[in-house]
C-alpha cells in the first residue's frame, strides 16, 4: 500500500524518498560499497607491510597452551582490491547539501533518507542519484563482487 505524490512515496510508517524497489537497489549498493572499503582497507595493510613482514606464522604450543614456538608459514597472498567507483574522488560528483560528493557518499546519503521515514512529505529530501544512475552502478558493482568472490 504505497502512494506516490512527486517522487515521495507513502508508507505505513511515513513518507520516503524511493519505491521500494530502489530502496532495495540502494541497500545493496551500500552494502557493495562497505564491502569495496573492506576490501580496500586489507590492501592497503598488506601494502604497508615489507616483504618479508607478509608471512603467516604459526605458533606451537604446550599443554597449557602456551605460545613455545614459532613457524614461519606461507607468505600472505595479495587480497583483492575495491572497486574503484565508490572510492574515486576523481569520478563524476554529484551536488550535495553542503559540497560535492563522491559517489560513495551519495549512495550513502540516498539509502540513509530512503530507510528512514518522515511525519509529512515536505520534509522529504529527493535522493540524488537518478534510478540509471543506481541500475548502472549496481550493474558494476556486482560484475566486481563476482570477481571478488573468486
Amino acid at each position: 500500500m504505497i502512494t506516490q505524490t512527486a517522487n515521495v512515496h507513502q508508507t505505513r510508517w511515513g513518507y520516503v524518498a524511493t519505491d521500494y524497489e530502489t530502496y532495495q537497489k540502494l541497500r545493496r549498493l551500500q552494502y557493495l560499497d562497505l564491502l569495496s572499503q573492506k576490501a580496500a582497507a586489507a590492501r592497503w595493510r598488506w601494502d604497508r607491510k615489507e616483504p618479508q613482514n607478509r608471512i603467516e606464522h604459526h605458533w606451537v604450543r604446550n599443554a597449557e597452551g602456551q605460545k613455545i614456538h614459532c613457524i614461519e608459514g606461507d607468505p600472505i597472498p595479495e587480497p583483492k582490491c575495491g572497486y574503484y567507483r565508490f572510492m574515486d574522488s576523481s569520478d563524476i560528483k554529484v551536488e550535495g547539501r553542503w559540497s560535492a560528493l563522491t559517489w560513495g557518499e551519495a549512495i550513502y546519503e540516498d539509502y540513509r533518507s530512503a530507510k528512514y521515514p518522515k511525519a509529512t512529505a515536505e520534509e522529504v529530501e529527493p535522493i540524488r542519484l537518478t534510478k540509471e544512475q543506481i541500475d548502472e552502478m549496481l550493474k558494476e558493482a556486482e560484475v566486481w563482487y563476482t570477481e571478488y568472490q573468486s
